[in-house]
């Protein structure tokens, strides 16, 4: 059973907090290369911050791979080993500002391949015949491996804009997973789960709500691929779950990502552009501007809101676990719902779409 590893998933999360605690204590000694350079139409937050967090996150899951029993520790390192690629290319650019979009994009890439190769897992089945006999070929199986891990780490890094919002969406995307994995006897998958869990949640005591220490590119990029590494050995490992489930699990930051790269385009401007027109940005400037709270709390209320988004996905994707139609349907409602907050919160003389 699962609950024999309790006490070690404790000592992860202790010691993912232990070390976003050292950061902020020797925050005056690195802040000249680790604060957060509070510039560009994103950046929403107060004072400086460190945005170093995800080294916390890696630092405490290779260390509890050390400890794990041998099967959890192996499928653990494999994980850790085929995020390093993206994880370093996101901490680069916390550090120095100078690693482009397209050489991150490439590493993401690079780390859904390194999935691939290492743990010999890659999608197999849709639930759908004919897109099945295509997966049947295995370059194209590897390619789209390979993107579906690329996408939700791009993905991750899109909604990193709130205090708490990228941990706490991957919090809960995590918890679904898990309870999806012990309600089908993966118990293997559900301790891996945990420790992530313990880890970014670690972290997440000095991120929400006051923001004061950020996961950075490199921490996002790593807390994407994790998720997305879950979200494929999830169904592929337990044939009763359809893969739409993890589809939805993931959906809000996958969704987002989709939609902001299109915007983007549709309007002249470079996929990877970053900008403030995301719904999280919306509503977080309609409650600082609109509602007169001060940033702080606006940024707070924002967060809170989104974070109902991955919530209500999870909720239905561990009820309709089986039932790829019904999942088809809570993606498309999460769809909706996105769309109707974005028109009501989007500037009316605002031309983007």
């Amino acid at each position: 059973m699962v609950f024999y590893a309790i006490h070690l998933i404790a000592l992860c999360f202790l010691i993912s907090v232990g070390i976003s605690w050292f950061t902020l204590l020797t925050q005056q000694f690195h802040s000249g290369f680790t604060t957060d350079q509070l510039q560009g139409p994103q950046k929403i937050h107060q004072g400086q911050v460190p945005r170093i967090g995800g080294i916390a996150i890696i630092i405490s899951l290779s260390l509890s791979s050390l400890m794990a029993s041998a099967d959890v520790a192996h499928l653990l390192r494999l994980m850790l080993l085929s995020v390093l690629p993206v994880f370093l290319s996101g901490i680069f650019e916390d550090v120095s500002g100078k690693i482009s979009p397209l050489i991150r994009l490439g590493a993401s890439y690079l780390t859904g391949l390194a999935f691939v190769f290492l743990t010999a897992q890659s999608l197999t089945r849709t639930g759908f015949e004919l897109s099945d006999q295509l997966l049947a070929f295995s370059l194209l199986s590897i390619f789209l491996t390979a993107l579906a891990i690329a996408s939700p780490s791009n993905a991750l890094n899109v909604i990193d804009g709130l205090n708490g919002l990228s941990i706490g969406s991957s919090a809960f995307m995590t918890i679904g997973i898990a309870v999806l994995g012990y309600i089908y006897g993966d118990y293997l998958l559900v301790k891996i789960a945990l420790f992530f869990l313990a880890a970014i949640v670690g972290v997440g005591v000095f991120n929400f709500p006051f923001g004061q220490i950020f996961v950075g590119d490199g921490g996002a990029y790593l807390m994407g691929a994790f998720l997305a590494m879950l979200a494929i050995l999830l169904p592929e490992r337990n044939g009763e779950i359809s893969p739409f489930a993890s589809l939805l699990i993931i959906g809000y930051p996958f969704y987002e990502l989709m939609r902001s790269m299109a915007r983007r385009l549709l309007i002249g401007r470079a996929a990877m552009h970053p900008d403030n027109k995301h719904l999280h940005s919306l509503i977080y400037h309609h409650n600082h501007q609109i509602g007169q709270l001060e940033k702080r709390r606006a940024n707070i209320f924002a967060a809170m809101r989104m974070l109902l988004l991955p919530v209500s996905c999870v909720i239905w994707a561990v009820i309709f676990a089986e039932n790829t139609w019904l999942l088809l349907i809570g993606n498309a409602g999460m769809i909706a719902y996105y769309e109707s907050q974005f028109r009501m919160y989007i500037h009316p003389d605002n031309k983007d779409i």
